[in-house]
């Protein structure tokens, strides 16, 4: 109405999330836009295959901005940290993960009557600046479901696309992560090496045995090295750097067909 151009920053979409609106009403909103950032290339390749024709750039990573800095690396090699609903319906998997893991719990949604197998810890409800500071745990581990195999149903296919923000919670205290090849934060991932990528839970105790101290040693190093960056917004900063000049470039044409 006033001429502006517009960028829109896209957390997650509702056509194949909570599916309240419907694939074309979705693209059509968002082709209203001049440029839109996306969460990762997954999502990039969605709205493209979708007809979204507008120019895109991806914010790679979210950011965390706080000055509090992590406590000391856990020694323990088998130990892992999950942040998030705790409840079997929701995470299941966390309650058949192997059992040479030493796993550390931080959320609620834990059934009182579950009974825990052995090595897991439930610590409860903690603030963030507090799990940047003193969660236990050598990684973090970024899973969801009842399977220690696969992603199941529309939160399994929804995991592909979306940023998780415990990734940035995780690389602020310092942890390497441990990630689904399939979400969209994978590839950056590998590419920064900090962390591992995989395609099941079910035998992590031996994948994370067979990580050597020098390996882990690397990946911590990569960890601050993200994290020093994720502490004063870098990587949004970074994305609408881009935007800005996708708008000086974009010509406003766009052939999105009947969308």
């Amino acid at each position: 109405m006033r001429n502006a151009r517009v960028v829109s920053l896209v957390h997650d979409l509702g056509s194949f999330r909570r599916k309240r609106i419907s694939v074309h009403d979705e693209i059509k909103k968002l082709s209203l836009s001049d440029v839109v950032i996306a969460a990762n290339e997954n999502t990039v390749a969605w709205l493209r295959g979708n007809g979204f024709c507008k120019p895109l750039v991806t914010q790679v990573a979210w950011d965390f901005l706080s000055p509090v800095l992590p406590g000391d690396v856990d020694s323990d090699r088998l130990s892992v940290a999950f942040i998030g609903s705790l409840s079997p319906s929701r995470n299941g998997f966390l309650y058949h993960l192997p059992k040479g893991l030493r796993v550390h719990l931080y959320g609620g949604g834990a059934e009182s009557e579950t009974v825990l197998p052995d090595g897991i810890t439930i610590h409860g409800f903690a603030d963030h600046e507090a799990l940047i500071a003193g969660a236990k745990g050598r990684y973090g581990l970024i899973w969801y479901g009842s399977s220690t195999t696969e992603h199941l149903g529309y939160i399994g296919e929804y995991f592909r696309y979306c940023n998780p923000h415990k990734f940035a919670l995780y690389i602020r205290a310092g942890m390497p992560v441990i990630i689904w090849k399939g979400n969209g934060e994978a590839d950056f991932v590998e590419k920064e090496g900090i962390g591992i990528t995989v395609d099941t839970v079910e035998n992590l105790d031996v994948v994370l045995d067979n990580i050597s101290d020098e390996q882990y040693k690397t990946m911590c190093g990569n960890v601050k090295r993200v994290a020093a960056r994720m502490a004063e917004g870098a990587f949004l900063r970074d994305a609408i750097g881009r935007a800005l000049k996708q708008l000086k470039e974009y010509d406003g044409e766009c052939d999105s067909g009947d969308v």
